[in-house]
């Protein structure tokens, strides 16, 4: 059998190629769904749908690895339930979630110009009534202000405090429950020699002091005896 070093095995500089009955593309820039880190992740297609995903073993940052929501990416993709064109409810159905309709979306469009003609400028409430809000969106943070300022005229966009409420607070909340602190870890990421130090053996204690949780900290790698990035 032929052998294949890693460059070749997952065809270096290449965006798309054929394996077997799959054919693999790759995906670079904020593929993950929503994730801070920007991950390298192989698509394998079959007949022009997504069969799974694998992580881009050629991609500096992540090496090949996955977290479970990149795993996952196939049932996020084609999950039955899955919004994919504008839906409309009337006023009187509020509560009824059987009541959505589809509409195109010129029709979605025309709606909200026209609620933004008839019940704000109408009634004179004024453009700032209109409110944008971002949360910790990375690729979309600059898309939300411009379009409340450019295409609806308001000045007020809202992107601090609550930005994290649906992913930052949960999980903070619930590692100070059960750990009494918010842990800062550091598996070795951008460590040239990765995990692979022999030397390694896992502490009994490792001392946390003044750690950032927004910011990569090689505080642990210190405390463990790991080389610091």
């Amino acid at each position: 059998m032929e052998q294949k070093n890693l460059e070749e095995l997952y065809h270096k500089g290449e965006l798309e190629w054929e394996e077997g009955e799959y054919t693999v593309c790759r995906g670079f820039q904020w593929t993950p769904p929503g994730c801070h880190n920007s991950c390298g992740i192989l698509y394998y297609l079959k007949d022009g749908v997504m069969d799974h995903a694998e992580g881009d073993p050629l991609f500096p940052y992540n090496n090949g690895r996955l977290c479970a929501r990149c795993l996952n990416l196939h049932e996020a993709g084609y999950q039955e339930n899955r919004l994919k064109y504008p839906l409309l409810r009337k006023k009187e159905d509020r509560g009824n979630i059987d009541a959505f309709e589809r509409i195109s979306w010129d029709e979605a469009l025309d709606y909200i110009a026209n609620y933004v003609k008839n019940e704000i400028d109408g009634k004179g409430y004024g453009r700032e009534s209109i409110f944008g809000m971002v949360g910790t969106g990375r690729n979309i943070c600059w898309q939300v202000p411009w379009i409340i300022n450019n295409a609806f005229g308001s000045p007020n966009t809202f992107c601090a405090l609550f930005s994290g409420d649906s992913c930052a607070v949960p999980r903070t909340a619930a590692t100070v429950a059960l750990m009494g602190g918010y842990p800062v870890s550091d598996f070795g990421q951008f460590n040239e020699q990765m995990m692979d130090y022999p030397d390694f053996t896992v502490p009994g204690t490792i001392l946390i002091w003044g750690a950032n949780r927004c910011v990569p900290t090689p505080t642990a790698s210190r405390a463990s005896g790991l080389p610091t990035p």
